[in-house]
């Protein structure tokens, strides 16, 4: 991976300081139907919410990282999903920003399922943001995120299987 200039670095991080004011809702505006709110209350998981929530936060390859999330959390039945709120499978961040609020059986633990979603994003707009093609993507996943030596292959197989892409069309 290609090492950053630190004036990349910083514009990087103002950004997505930028992007928590704007997705977390303040207190004082929980309740206001503001436009650039990314999630409302309640918390309560469904998969239509989650597509959502992919779409609102733009992610350039969706119906990967939706496959990604059905992959990780046993199709939202894992433990892991259940006690942590973690969708992803993430470890505790250690050298970018992060929403998890510690660690829980080895993993980030989460408030609710949408900090782990937007955690996703941060994830991604470190790492993955510069990534072009759906294989370069791919490969990307294959090399730093996933400990399974097939997880591509899992994940182009849900996505073709399920038809997750059309979940993602716009009308």
């Amino acid at each position: 991976m290609k090492t950053k200039s630190p004036l990349l670095k910083k514009l990087t991080f103002l950004f997505l300081i930028g992007l928590l004011f704007i997705i977390i809702p303040s207190p004082n505006n929980v309740e206001n139907n503001y436009p650039h709110k990314i999630y409302e209350l309640p918390n309560t998981f469904s998969e239509e919410k989650l597509i959502e929530l992919i779409t609102k936060l733009n992610f350039k390859f969706p119906e990967i990282v939706l496959a990604q999330a059905r992959l990780e959390s046993g199709y939202y039945n894992s433990e892991l999903f259940l006690s942590n709120s973690n969708l992803f499978g993430m470890r505790m961040a250690s050298s970018r920003i992060t929403l998890n609020q510690g660690r829980k059986q080895g993993y980030a633990n989460y408030t609710d399922w949408r900090e782990s979603v937007i955690d996703y994003s941060l994830w991604y707009a470190t790492y993955a943001h510069e990534y072009q093609t759906q294989e370069e993507f791919l490969d990307l996943l294959d090399r730093i995120y996933a400990e399974d030596g097939s997880y591509k292959s899992k994940l182009l197989s849900i996505v073709k299987e399920q038809n997750l892409k059309e979940k993602f069309l716009k009308p």
